[in-house]
């Protein structure tokens, strides 16, 4: 497979990945039990797919920020998928959640400080960041988690629609 063609599809990953997160945000209640799970696994396969592409566009100018942030994302889906087991108790999602966000954060910063990959998708990771932390500090818990999951989502669309277009802004060779 070509290499355009290639992060082409990580881009596919990446927005439709962003968008059913977005999606499960909005819609709970609408599937239930394998279903569910099954939806939450499409959607984490997307976004490592993704994050793949997004990563690997432009790996070169990312540096060791960007190689971090990669491996921390990938850390942190991975610690989000064993969330049904006893790896670190009853907050393994929030955990894993964590890292990957943190990830994105530092993959986000190493994109806006060597001009490479979306702006506004190392911004929407911040943001995320950002808002979750406040979540977790303030009342209405619920709604600082929806929207830094919208925010966190609506980087991997910014992010995947250039690679999509074939503008990643990085280096493919």
């Amino acid at each position: 497979m070509n290499p355009v063609l290639a992060y082409r599809l990580a881009g596919l990953c990446a927005v439709f990945g962003g968008l059913l997160r977005v999606a499960s945000g909005f819609a709970p209640g609408l599937l239930e039990g394998r279903a569910l799970q099954g939806a939450y696994l499409a959607t984490d396969v997307l976004l490592l797919f993704g994050l793949i592409g997004i990563y690997g566009f432009s790996r070169r100018p990312l540096g060791l920020m960007g190689l971090v942030g990669f491996a921390l994302s990938g850390i942190g889906v991975l610690v989000v998928r064993s969330a049904g087991t006893e790896v670190f108790g009853l907050q393994t999602y929030l955990i894993g959640a964590t890292i990957w966000s943190v990830g994105m954060v530092a993959l986000g910063v190493a994109m806006l400080l060597r001009g490479v990959g979306s702006r506004t998708a190392a911004a929407l990771w911040i943001l995320s960041l950002l808002v979750g932390i406040g979540g977790t500090l303030l009342p209405g818990q619920h709604l600082s988690f929806l929207i830094a999951g919208v925010a966190f989502s609506a980087g991997y669309i910014a992010a995947g629609w250039p690679l999509i277009v074939g503008r990643g802004g990085g280096d493919s060779s």
